[in-house]
């Protein structure tokens, strides 16, 4: 059964919450390919073209996620590193969207602390106002994937926030109240998107957790975050996975 793992290579698209689940737990997967920081809104729109050196941030790996928003070229660096299964998370579907001429760009922290907001200009939309470009986007991205995976073999990690977290006395703390309302809102957000993905994708694999079962932590290596969970959540998720995995491999 461990030779499953061992042959077993992975992309990923989405978030800290799926590439930190090989990070804490030690498996046996092959990471191909990891983008993070995209909304689809943003992957399935017109290019705006830039280049790495326009790009001013001290990490390549940030540098190639901006790229890749901008230059919508994701299909492409997908093809280019086959895997065997594609996770997908929503989490990083946070982020709010700036509109450049005809492209839609993800105003994510990589794309702030690259210094192209002033650069570039354009004006911030609201996600909540997106809704059924969100959508069109969505089946677009679909039918793409459906030319690259077999539909079994694309993974949906439903990730949410949390409301509450552990502290590092190992208490269970509440964020302040004007955040825990923030991430309703883009909870009940990432509800819509993961059902509506799920609807126009059936057979599809699905890895989830009840949600009232983990919390995030203050000890977390990235920092406190309502997306940062405690690591008891990544070994379930794995197991998840594993199952996923093992009855697929096995023709169940």
């Amino acid at each position: 059964m461990g030779g499953i793992f061992i042959q077993t290579k992975i992309n990923i698209l989405g978030s800290c919450v799926t590439r930190d689940i090989f990070r804490i737990c030690k498996s046996q997967y092959t990471i191909n390919y990891y983008h993070a920081r995209s909304s689809l809104l943003s992957l399935m729109s017109r290019p705006y073209l830039i280049t790495e050196d326009d790009i001013k941030i001290n990490s390549n790996f940030k540098k190639k996620v901006v790229l890749t928003d901008l230059n919508k070229d994701y299909f492409q660096r997908l093809k280019e590193r086959e895997s065997d299964y594609l996770i997908i998370d929503f989490i990083d579907e946070r982020f709010a969207i700036y509109q450049i001429g005809f492209s839609y760009i993800t105003r994510s922290s990589y794309f702030v602390e690259a210094g192209l907001l002033d650069k570039l200009g354009g004006r911030l939309l609201r996600k909540a106002d997106l809704t059924k470009e969100w959508e069109e986007s969505c089946l677009r991205f679909i039918n793409q994937l459906k030319e690259i995976y077999p539909t079994d073999k694309i993974i949906l990690h439903k990730a949410f926030f949390t409301c509450e977290y552990i502290d590092k006395e190992g208490n269970k703390q509440v964020f302040e109240s004007r955040k825990v309302n923030i991430y309703k809102s883009i909870n009940r957000l990432l509800e819509h998107y993961y059902s509506f993905f799920e609807k126009n994708l059936p057979g599809l694999n699905i890895i989830e957790l009840p949600r009232e079962s983990y919390l995030s932590w203050e000890g977390h290596e990235w920092g406190l975050a309502p997306m940062h969970y405690e690591d008891q959540y990544y070994y379930r998720i794995l197991n998840e996975l594993d199952n996923v995995i093992i009855k697929e491999e096995a023709g169940i």
